[in-house]
């Protein structure tokens, strides 16, 4: 060949292009193209540079490296298997190479390893298209044996771990003491295979939100080897949570007066029952009606208590005037009976207007301006 790197086109050239189709699967819950691994190469754009090169390759282009004179050609046979741990796969790792070009060609980088569970062939046309692109002569060097089939090294993420990371940002955001809930772990997450590193499995759980609410939660699980992330998966959760309220000890009736008689404190799942809607000390119902007739065992709320008005239409109340710098008071008239927290009218005596107000716990109308 007179030294010059040249590969007719032709079917040599054609047959030198035939790569099998690399076969690479994904972890679940992981874009590959986002997943921070390493790159998948183009082969595609390799062969048609390939070809090109066989048309136009200038005179000399890959003098001084070595292995061009013949007679000095290095050797390159290829083991059956081998089981990398990754990132890549360099050629001395799936081949055993013999000749002046041995030592240069060991870190040769043939491309990222492939996914856990799925395997890479690399043979002759790989390594050809990898040297043609470095700028060796192909002449330099023979091949041996059908290829190397390429493994990755894994370790396994237990869900049961998977699960713990999520359960203890759960625990961290719950706004409850920890005795207060019940989590409850809707469906143990898979195990997860993943590829080896030089480090032990990091798992980072995530949630939307400062504050996880009662009933179903959902708590995102990322894993990562080296600070690369290779999977991610959400772990759901059942929390209940409990809270020790008052109940109606006995079937109560419309218009009864609340005592120790009827009502006691139980622990119940308040999880689907609106915040502040509960009574948790027994004083709080005293002297005050049941609106509604409740039957034994129901939880007391606001919604069937009768709250006897701290305001009688046609009494005096004392009108406060509030403004962001000071408050004024006035006598003043109900228009209407009214409980605390209730907006109700008011007469004022002193100047016959007609205000509206809230009525405070004192029995007191707060009027804003």
């Amino acid at each position: 060949m007179g030294g010059k790197a040249k590969l007719q086109p032709g079917k040599d050239a054609v047959s030198a292009l035939r790569i099998p189709a690399p076969h690479h699967s994904h972890t679940p819950g992981l874009n590959p193209k986002t997943a921070c691994t390493p790159a998948r190469k183009g082969f595609a754009a390799l062969a048609i540079a390939f070809v090109l090169f066989c048309h136009a390759v200038p005179a000399g282009a890959a003098a001084g490296h070595a292995g061009a004179a013949a007679g000095e050609q290095t050797i390159i046979t290829f083991r059956k298997e081998a089981l990398l741990a990754g990132p890549n796969i360099a050629l001395g790792q799936v081949a055993d190479l013999v000749g002046p070009a041995s030592e240069k060609l060991l870190p040769l980088d043939l491309g990222p390893v492939p996914w856990p569970g799925t395997q890479r062939l690399i043979d002759a046309t790989v390594v050809k298209i990898k040297l043609f692109r470095e700028g060796f002569e192909l002449a330099a060097f023979s091949f041996a044996g059908d290829g190397c089939i390429v493994s990755v090294k894994t370790v396994t993420v237990p869900g049961q771990q998977i699960a713990e990371a999520a359960q203890e940002l759960l625990l961290e955001r719950l706004p409850w003491p920890e005795d207060a809930v019940e989590i409850e772990i809707e469906s143990q997450p898979a195990d997860q295979q993943i590829m080896a590193g030089s480090g032990a499995p990091a798992l980072e759980a995530t949630m939307t939100g400062s504050v996880a609410p009662g009933g179903k939660v959902r708590v995102g699980v990322t894993g990562s080897i080296d600070g690369c992330a290779l999977f991610r998966t959400t772990v759901s959760f059942q929390v209940h949570v409990f809270h020790n309220v008052m109940v109606a000890r006995r079937d109560v009736a419309q218009g009864e007066i609340f005592s120790e008689e009827n009502i006691t404190d139980r622990r119940l799942d308040v999880t689907t029952l609106a915040p502040g809607s509960l009574f948790s000390d027994a004083g709080a119902l005293a002297g005050k009606k049941a609106a509604r007739s409740i039957r034994a065992g129901m939880p007391i709320t606001r919604q069937v208590v009768l709250v006897p008005p701290v305001v009688k239409r046609g009494g005096i109340v004392q009108i406060v005037y509030r403004t962001d710098f000071m408050a004024l008071s006035a006598r003043g008239v109900a228009q209407e009976d009214g409980v605390p927290g209730k907006l109700i009218r008011v007469r004022n005596i002193d100047s016959a207007r007609e205000v509206v107000g809230e009525v405070l716990p004192s029995g007191q109308v707060s009027v804003k301006f």
